[in-house]
């Protein structure tokens, strides 16, 4: 059999490294793209072509393989076409940083999924699917090959491990403090079996190795499982009381303190000695205890919570034509097509929007004629443009700002 071949739907023998592997994959996406959908389709409309089609196209490949940095780039720059104008000879504006876009619409994105974050998020499960007990013959092949699932991080790799092993491992090593995944998972203690004392975080989401380096570094039980070293009469559900912690020589007195701290420390720690230890998920902040594509992508492609605005929680709830809550969005965010935006694009207008005169040229303007016209309607918000208000005072109000504001950009 000659290689590569197709099993299932999966290019089997090839190079994921190497751009030409993913060109089947981009041209997938292109075929699913023609100029009248660009043209006929609104600004919502291509976005919800985007997340439900062009980003959903890749999903298999990207469950199995890691993908290089110029296949994303790639991507990107054809969902971004998409998003501004695809289907026009002349080259659109992409108003909105791309990385803006594809934040959470807490904080002012669109949602749309960021490839190479969900790409990670993909492959992780294999980590997470792996490190569970059960049977089947692709883990009978890894632990063949790779020994265990411990062994699943890049600085354990080794020149003969196939490019698909060095890829996976090479995604946990994407976060400031070291391996994103490792710092999210906790254990919870079942018969001690599993657990290894001083490398896996099963006190408190804590390594007892980093916080009690000296002591580590003169025990004998440097590679035990919790179970060796908890005295098996002394085990209740609602801890162990004693510990046979084998130490390479006498303490000092400073040491014998930090034991005594660690003593406390892992004693009430809960057991449940009629299960096995079990690896829990703690990284979106839910107590779900179990890893999922959506929760390892959200601590991707983390933001600031203190950037969250009640606004565009307001605006992606209401019930309006989508065109006008994105309409809305790109005015709150300072987007829309007036003369000052496009001036610093380098765009001269004389006049831009038939209701603003000459001196209607920024977004405050904007603003300002909206907030007259909703004064009309009697849902003005209380306080005035005094943000954050109340839920009952912004939603009529933005709901008011993004049917009008949809009413004005129809007549640029």
């Amino acid at each position: 059999m000659d290689l590569p071949f197709k099993y299932l739907g999966i290019t089997i023998g090839g190079n994921p490294r190497r751009i030409a592997f993913w060109d089947l994959i981009v041209d997938k996406i292109m075929s699913r793209l023609s100029r009248w959908k660009g043209r006929l389709l609104s600004l919502a409309g291509r976005m919800c072509l985007i997340k439900s089609v062009i980003t959903a196209l890749p999903l298999f490949y990207f469950s199995f393989f890691k993908a290089p940095i110029a296949v994303f780039n790639q991507i990107r720059r054809i969902q971004a076409k998409i998003l501004w104008g695809w289907g026009f000879e002349e080259r659109k504006i992409a108003w909105v940083n791309w990385k803006k876009v594809c934040s959470p619409i807490e904080i002012g994105g669109l949602g749309i999924k960021d490839i190479e974050c969900f790409n990670v998020a993909l492959l992780a499960k294999w980590k997470w699917r792996y490190s569970l007990l059960g049977e089947g013959l692709w883990r009978e092949v890894l632990d063949a090959r790779y020994d265990n699932w411990r062994n699943m991080d890049a600085t354990l790799t080794r020149k003969f491990h196939s490019t698909w092993w060095k890829d996976v491992c090479k995604i946990f090593d994407k976060d400031a403090l070291g391996n994103w995944f490792d710092h999210r998972c906790q254990w919870r203690l079942g018969d001690g079996s599993r657990v290894k004392f001083w490398e896996d975080r099963w006190v408190d989401g804590q390594v007892l190795k980093e916080k009690f380096p000296r002591l580590f570094s003169i025990s004998q039980c440097s590679e035990n499982v919790v179970g060796d070293i908890a005295h098996r009469e002394n085990i209740t559900s609602e801890g162990c009381s004693r510990w046979c912690l084998g130490w390479r020589r006498e303490r000092f007195v400073w040491e014998n303190q930090e034991e005594e701290q660690m003593v406390a420390l892992i004693s009430n720690v809960r057991w449940c000695t009629d299960a096995q230890d079990r690896l829990v998920w703690v990284g979106d902040g839910v107590n779900k205890q179990e890893y999922t594509v959506k929760s390892g992508y959200s601590v991707l492609n983390k933001e600031d919570l203190l950037q969250r605005s009640e606004i565009y929680k307001v605006l992606w709830s209401l019930r309006i034509v989508p065109l006008a809550m994105v309409c809305a969005w790109r005015l709150f965010l300072d987007r829309l097509p007036t003369r000052h935006n496009l001036a610093k694009r380098g765009i001269q207008l004389l006049d831009l929007f038939w209701h603003c005169a000459k001196n209607a040229t920024r977004r405050d303007n904007i603003l300002f004629v909206i907030v007259r016209w909703t004064k009309m309607f009697g849902i003005y918000p209380r306080g005035g443009l005094g943000w954050p208000m109340s839920d009952m005072s912004l939603s009529p109000f933005i709901s008011r700002v993004s049917i009008l504001c949809a009413g004005v950009r129809v007549r640029v």
